[in-house]
């Protein structure tokens, strides 16, 4: 009889969390170890990159991320777009930003 393996993940973080459930997916045993005793809303972002977001998709989150996610505007998709293969200089954009008037 093979044994089965348990993973200890610490860190309830928005890593740990993917990664145990990608885990559980795939039926491997795990374990969350996290210090605070309950996970509560710090009322702070995440910047999360395409790559990331097709991972929390590929776990069915997509509805969740669709319900509290924001998009940013057209030219900073475009930006990350360009840094994502590889060039790092930002394109120049044709008018003022408007996202520090937000801020």
């Amino acid at each position: 009889m093979r044994e089965r393996v348990g993973v200890l993940i610490v860190g309830g973080g928005i890593a740990g969390l993917a990664t145990a459930l990608g885990l559980h997916a795939r039926g491997v045993d795990c374990l969350v170890a996290e210090s605070v005793r309950e996970i509560v809303p710090l009322g702070v972002g995440i910047n999360l990159l395409p790559h990331g977001v097709r991972v929390l998709t590929e776990l069915g989150l997509a509805p969740a991320l669709a319900d509290v996610g924001v998009s940013p505007p057209p030219s900073v998709q475009s930006e990350v777009q360009t840094m994502a293969f590889g060039v790092v200089r930002p394109p120049v954009p044709s008018q003022p930003s408007t996202m520090s008037s937000r801020l």
